[in-house]
């Protein structure tokens, strides 16, 4: 197995890929300069339309607080719940003062004040064959904030005036113009027929109409009710248009009556003239104004009343009646909704902020008008597109106020503080496609050049360390464009280099061969000479047989050195230890141990220093004597090789349930971890002197020794140095 050695890649990575590194940080820094141009782009505009908006709202509340005149800023305070929406329902609401005046005389060209615009509704027809005017009928029903003046409703009503029909005195049958009434608070109601007829007092030639009330039983019965009075008057328009003004005055007591009327109560009856003027009279009277003052005001249920319209109208040609029924609700004049447009316009809201006498702040928030509800559709969504401007919603949104002179009121308008303009949106939009295809040529360029010199650049550092073996050729060798080209190069160079190679693996081989065959000869010449040497020396160790009998102590040793002599000449190597036979007794290895460790010191190889710890007897296994004692001198030896100078080797026996357990421990360098295994292999030594060939050969038959002997050997590390456990069950 070999490499490509002539080639050297060592270089750091960023030198090897430079291209690509220098490629790729110039696109991803041209690609962040221009997203953050964008992004400025963008927080400029949004940041710009932010303080442009807030000068807006500003302006625009201003204007919005000072649009109102004093009873419209009165109205809108105590009457704020009614006021939120476009619609409300035809109910009556408080007032500052009183815009109602009696009947004027003759042909005086006083009419009275209006109410505020706030209290009128425009009226809906509901009657499909009712005829639809350029200038609809409006409506206002109030009660003043003002006890002294009386326990009445207050009606004002502006209708287009195409023809008057006239009641004619006396006629209850309704042949006339007419206004039905309709007034219901809980359980209580009333219906009444407003009609107009002359004044008794004024000028054939005078434009104004007296009101008379006709009220209508549920039983279909009629009669004229002076409950109810007021007047009427005509107003020509710039258009043309002439316009009828009906106000009048209901006593509430009507509708919710109180205790009976008693004698002398001119509360609850018309004031009429009297040629009497004494003093129970007088005093009558102010006792029953008293009593009206100590009543509850605004009467209790007064936010209850409900009012229902009709409009009978007599054709005079035809003698035709037509009936026009409105809508129990009309369109809110100024309303919150109304007001809150211009700021609906800009995606925001307006609510209103009422602080309470009890010193509680309540929130009144207004729905959008109907035309610009999907101004605030989805308000709570972080996104909405409104007629194609982009508006989000931000965790600040922009909050402006104006307080309503005179009142409790303050006026709020939330932003939801960013809105994204339709050119500026479509703007980025464009540059965002030039940014993608930026992107798509930044992707182009990757894949068809930073890409593949990537990858050949890979590949080759592979190719070098690959064997010579290997067919592997570099990619891209079809591409018809420069990489291509060089990908193609470079193969048919790495060919020539590997025929080259495969030469010169050929020789190698070719000389490793003879190498081997001449350490074969050269083996062979050395067993010949091995066994001619075993031959002279077994010769006289026969002559020693004769002189040690069988039985003598001294005998043993000379048939191990015969044993010996038959290993080491006749079949050296790790397997010739598998055919030393092993003759298993029972022997106490404590006494053997304990003799051992004495006589270590007188030995052959002598080893000074050897401590025997443990019982002298009685620790008896099954194992062969000269394998044993062969054992625990190679681990002796062994121990001896790598201690300290003068330091003592132990020898420790103990019991422990069925096993023997010997360790042999030393003071000494200690054994890498990596090898405390690999020391048992035939051959293997730590050290680098192989001067001495008996070195990797002790510890291999020890093991081999005590595991044909059922036993167990393992190494490991001390503290202080190196420590050999041998096992053996005991016997039993």
């Amino acid at each position: 197995m070999g490499t490509y050695g002539m080639f050297n890649l060592s270089l750091p990575k960023f030198t090897q890929f430079r291209l690509t590194f220098t490629a790729v940080a110039g696109l991803v820094i041209l690609f962040i300069l221009t997203g953050t141009t964008l992004y400025r782009l963008i927080n400029a505009s949004i940041e710009k339309e932010r303080s442009h908006r807030q000068e807006l709202f500003d302006s625009d509340l201003t204007k919005l607080a000072g649009r109102l005149d004093v009873d419209e800023r009165y109205v809108l305070e105590n009457n704020l719940s009614k006021l939120l929406s476009e619609k409300r329902p035809i109910q009556p609401l408080l007032l500052p003062r009183l815009y109602f005046v009696n009947l004027p005389i003759g042909n005086s060209p006083l009419t009275p004040r209006p109410p505020p615009q706030n209290c009128y509704v425009d009226l809906v027809v509901l009657a499909p064959n009712a005829e639809h005017d350029q200038n609809p009928d409006r409506f206002c029903t109030y009660f003043t904030s003002n006890r002294a003046l009386g326990s009445y409703l207050y009606l004002d009503m502006t209708l287009s005036n195409r023809s008057v029909a006239t009641l004619r005195t006396g006629d209850i049958t309704l042949h006339a113009d007419a206004i039905r009434l309709s007034i219901s608070s809980g359980e209580n109601s009333g219906s009444w027929w407003l009609t107009l007829q002359p004044p008794r007092y004024s000028p054939p030639s005078s434009k104004r109409l007296e009101v008379t009330a006709i009220l209508e039983y549920p039983n279909g019965k009629r009669e004229r009710d002076r409950r109810i009075e007021g007047w009427a008057y005509q107003q020509q328009q710039p258009d043309g248009e002439s316009l009828l003004h009906i106000i009048a005055r209901l006593d509430f007591h009507a509708i919710i009556p109180q205790q009976p009327p008693q004698p002398g109560d001119l509360s609850q009856q018309p004031v009429v003239k009297s040629h009497y003027l004494g003093r129970r009279f007088k005093n009558l009277r102010q006792e029953a104004i008293a009593d009206a003052m100590s009543e509850p005001w605004p009467p209790q249920g007064w936010q209850d009343v409900k009012i229902h319209l009709a409009r009978k109208s007599l054709n005079p040609d035809t003698q035709q009646a037509t009936l026009a029924e409105y809508s129990p609700q009309g369109t809110t004049n100024l309303s919150v909704s109304a007001l809150s447009a211009p700021f609906v316009n800009s995606y925001a809201k307006l609510r209103i902020k009422q602080h309470l006498h009890s010193g509680e702040l309540k929130y009144w928030s207004s729905s959008p008008p109907a035309a610009l509800s999907e101004k605030l559709d989805s308000a709570d969504s972080w996104l909405r597109i409104v007629d194609g401007d982009l508006v989000f919603q931000r965790a600040s949104p922009l909050v402006r106020e104006q307080i309503v002179p005179d009142t409790n009121l303050v006026f709020e308008v939330s932003h939801p503080g960013t809105v994204v303009e339709k050119r500026v949106w479509q703007t980025v939009a464009l540059l965002s496609l030039v940014l993608l295809g930026f992107l798509f040529l930044m992707y182009h360029f990757w894949v068809r050049l930073l890409r593949p010199i990537w990858v050949l650049s890979a590949k080759a550092t592979e190719l070098v360390n690959s064997p010579i073996e290997s067919e592997q050729e570099l990619p891209y060798g079809d591409n018809r464009d420069e990489v291509g080209t060089l990908s193609t190069a470079f193969n048919d160079l790495l060919k020539e280099t590997r025929l080259r190679a495969s030469r010169e693996q050929a020789e190698r081989e070719r000389r490793n061969e003879e190498t081997r065959q001449k350490h074969l000869e050269d083996v062979k010449t050395r067993e010949v000479s091995l066994k001619t040497i075993g031959h002279e020396i077994r010769s006289p160790l026969q002559a020693l047989l004769g002189l040690h009998q069988v039985g003598d102590p001294s005998r043993r040793y000379v048939d191990r050195m015969i044993r010996a002599v038959d290993h080491l000449f006749g079949k050296a190597g790790p397997a010739s230890f598998d055919s030393i036979p092993i003759d298993l007794q029972q022997i106490d290895i404590a006494a053997f141990l304990s003799i051992q460790a004495t006589n270590a010191a007188t030995a052959t190889s002598p080893i000074t220093n050897v401590e025997y710890i443990g019982p002298l007897s009685g620790v008896v296994c099954k194992v062969d004597p000269d394998a044993f004692e062969d054992t625990v001198a190679h681990i002796l030896e062994n121990a001896a090789r790598f201690r300290i100078d003068t330091t003592p080797i132990h020898i420790h026996l103990s019991e422990q349930e069925s096993i023997a357990t010997i360790s042999i421990a030393n003071d000494g360098p200690q054994i890498p971890d990596n090898i405390l295994e690999t020391i048992f292999e035939f051959g293997f030594s730590p050290t680098e002197n192989r001067g001495d060939s008996n070195q990797g050969i002790g510890l291999f038959a020890a093991r081999n020794y005590v595991s044909r002997m059922s036993g167990n050997i393992v190494a490991r590390n001390t503290t202080s140095g190196v420590e050999f456990i041998v096992t053996f069950p005991l016997d039993i």
